[in-house]
C-alpha cells in the first residue's frame, strides 16, 4: 500500500512538474524580430556550416555503414571547393530556388514541380 501511495505522489508531482514546465515555456514564447541584415547573415551562416560539414564528411562517406567512424578525418577550407557538387547541398538549393521565386507560402505541389525538373543526378536516399 505505501509504495501505491508513493508512486501516485510521484507520478502526481511530475505531471504537475510537467505541465507547470510546459505552461512556463508556453508563457516565455514571444514574437522576436530581427534586421534583415542580421537574418541573412544567419542564412549565410547556417549555409557555410552545412557547406563546411558536408565537406568535412564526404571522404568517409559509405566507409562506416552500421558502425561509428572514429578515424582522423583530414580537412582543409579547401575541401569546400567541392560542396556544390554534393547531393546534400544542391538537392536544397532546388527548394531554396522555389522560395526565392514564390516566397514562403509556396505550396508542396510547386515544390515537387522543381525537382521533378531539376536535371542534376540523384543518389541512392534521393532517387526513390
Amino acid at each position: 500500500m505505501r509504495a501505491r501511495v508513493i508512486t501516485a505522489l510521484s507520478s502526481a508531482l511530475l505531471i504537475g512538474t510537467a505541465s507547470t514546465t510546459v505552461e512556463a515555456r508556453l508563457r516565455s514564447l514571444t514574437t522576436r524580430s530581427m534586421s534583415r541584415q542580421v537574418l541573412a547573415d544567419k542564412i549565410r551562416g547556417g549555409w557555410a556550416g552545412q557547406m563546411i560539414g558536408v565537406s568535412y564528411g564526404a571522404p568517409t562517406e559509405f566507409r562506416s555503414n552500421g558502425r561509428i567512424f572514429d578515424g582522423v578525418i583530414a580537412w582543409s577550407p579547401e575541401n569546400v571547393s567541392n560542396a556544390i557538387l554534393q547531393d546534400d547541398l544542391y538537392v536544397e538549393m532546388t527548394f531554396t530556388e522555389v522560395m526565392d521565386r514564390v516566397g514562403l507560402d509556396a505550396t508542396s505541389e510547386e515544390y515537387g514541380e522543381a525537382f521533378r525538373n531539376s536535371k542534376y543526378n540523384l543518389w541512392h536516399a534521393n532517387a526513390g
